[in-house]
């Protein structure tokens, strides 16, 4: 999985500087050992869904029984250490409930079935983006598709980027095993970091013989939900959405996937929605420049300066979307983020029922 991978865009051809980083960091894990911190990450937390979603209960309970609104009205964050403190300006709200314990793992299509689509819900997504995830479901099952949702395990992108490649290659197999058995003809993903991580499984077990053909056969059917949508043919949205926003292109999007133009096309068919598009909208996020930083203020000052304001409103209301969670939280710093995914669920007529509460 590129790590960076606006990095070989400034390159001689050919040299994937990213894979050069990924190397050498594999390499310096081997020599030097792995810190407990590390492998509880990384070999006990991550690698299990449940695991993560019960750490994360504690944020759940923070937002929901209203200690978050009062934390913030009082402005008692001021008495938090200032790591803790940092860290909570980029919280985004968490859902009541993990996404993995609510999404039915086969949602059948809304009338006659043409695509039978697993679906790749990423760790970020469960425990964080769960509204998004319910768009995505709730979009493709109007378009046709029986959207199958297996229990899947962690894309292993943290693992690479931090040179723990046999934990990937054990996420890899996991991965590809479980969307063998599920039987379907694509698999639709809408965190570009898990998307671009599955495209790259070919090249990650390109050296296994067990596993190589296996696993370019299962990267060659990952495909991000706005390509998906447009490759099949949307149908139009019914509703409207009064809103003008902007866009902006994830790395492991636009450079990763090469997936530009579709997230747009999809904005556009919304009635209602006024699309400006943003100056430098393929500029990075700003994620890797601050991550592994310090100090998350880094990260949200780094943000702020790459995420341009676009015009003040004509009406409704303004938003920027991405694909990226990682995006999504970047750009909190600077406004109002939202996920272009969940964009044509919004603008659709009578569908998928919503949970209570849910808007």
């Amino acid at each position: 999985m590129p790590l960076l991978p606006g990095l070989y865009d400034a390159v001689p051809a050919g040299v994937r500087t990213d894979l050069l980083m990924m190397a050498a960091r594999a390499y310096l894990l081997e020599r030097e050992g792995e810190n407990p911190v590390r492998k509880f990450l990384f070999r006990w937390l991550l690698p299990k869904v449940r695991r993560v979603e019960t750490l994360t209960t504690p944020l759940r309970w923070y937002q929901h029984l209203g200690l978050r609104r009062v934390v913030e009205k009082l402005h008692l964050d001021r008495l938090l250490p200032r790591r803790l403190r940092e860290m909570s300006w980029l919280l985004p709200p968490i859902p009541r409930r993990p996404q993995r314990r609510l999404l039915p793992e086969v949602t059948p299509a809304q009338g006659e079935r043409r695509h039978r689509v697993g679906y790749f819900l990423g760790c970020a997504q469960d425990v964080m983006f769960a509204a998004t995830s319910e768009a995505t479901v709730r979009v493709l099952a109007r378009n046709g598709c029986e959207v199958v949702a297996p229990a899947v395990t962690c894309c292993g992108m943290p693992h690479v980027g931090y040179g723990e490649m046999e934990v990937a290659k054990e996420l890899a197999r996991q991965n590809i095993a479980t969307f063998e058995q599920a039987g379907v003809e694509v698999v639709i993903n809408d965190c570009a970091s898990c998307g671009a991580q599955m495209v790259e499984y070919a090249e990650l077990l390109s050296g296994d013989p067990a596993w190589a053909e296996r696993a370019r056969a299962f990267s060659s059917k990952v495909r991000d939900i706005s390509a998906y949508l447009m490759e099949i043919g949307i149908e139009p949205p019914q509703g409207s959405v009064a809103m003008r926003v902007t866009y902006h292109d994830p790395c492991h999007l636009v450079r990763a996937q090469k997936v530009t133009k579709e997230p747009r096309q999809l904005l556009r068919m919304i009635p209602g929605l006024e699309y400006v598009e943003m100056a430098e909208a393929d500029w990075c996020c700003a994620t890797p420049a601050a991550t592994p930083s310090p100090s998350p203020r880094a990260r949200a000052r780094s943000s702020t300066a790459r995420w341009p304001t676009p015009p003040e409103p004509s009406r409704g209301h303004r938003q920027r979307l991405s694909r990226l969670p990682d995006a999504a939280l970047a750009g909190g710093a600077a406004g109002r983020p939202g996920h272009a995914g969940t964009a044509p669920d919004r603008a659709a007529g009578p569908g998928l029922p919503r949970r209570r509460g849910e808007r």
